[in-house]
């Protein structure tokens, strides 16, 4: 396979994700009070695999690609892309190692990249945007670590609030792909 369909497959893979978070809107929009808790719940974990495998995605296209090139990433830049670090081992070798980076710094970071390097406008991360998905972390962190029973309830406020980091982050991935469509032209 080559990059091109890997990068075809993998913006399917986005398309998946983004479906199985729709499917759960569309259920606890539709769902009785009983329900409702389950399907606030799934959303908000179908949400979190969204927004990680958008980002890997996007990454993962510019990595392997020209782009970064084309658009005058620096050396940091594109190790950044890579979640990648390098160290010098007690042979004098040089070694390259895996660099986790936080979901939160993450999207920043590279919100910031995207918009240094291109003439698209990418949202203010102080508006109520990244606020509602700063909310959606919150949320998240304690429906994957519940310490109580009242740990696992959303509420209806809550989920607005999420929805608006949700549409905010749709919006600020879009810019993404549409400068990586304007950089593939020019590479």
């Amino acid at each position: 396979m080559n990059q091109n369909e890997k990068a075809l497959e993998l913006l399917e893979v986005i398309k998946v994700l983004e479906s199985d978070m729709k499917f759960a809107v569309q259920n606890f929009n539709d769902s009785t009070d009983s329900n409702f808790d389950f399907w606030a719940r799934t959303y908000v974990k179908t949400l979190g695999s969204w927004i990680e495998g958008n980002l890997w995605v996007y990454k993962y296209i510019l990595v392997n690609s020209n782009i970064p090139k084309a658009l005058g990433f620096s050396i940091e830049e594109q190790l950044y892309l890579q979640e990648a670090s390098w160290k010098v081992d007690n042979r004098s070798e040089i070694k390259v190692e895996d660099k986790k980076i936080g979901v939160k710094q993450n999207i920043k970071a590279f919100m910031k990249l995207m918009s240094k390097h291109s003439s698209s406008s990418f949202e203010d991360l102080s508006g109520n945007g990244w606020k509602g998905l700063e909310q959606f972390f919150d949320i998240r962190d304690r429906l994957m670590h519940p310490k109580s029973l009242n740990g696992l309830n959303v509420n209806k406020n809550q989920i607005h609030a999420i929805e608006k980091g949700r549409i905010w982050l749709r919006s600020n991935f879009n810019a993404v792909q549409e400068v990586i469509k304007t950089a593939s032209y020019k590479v």
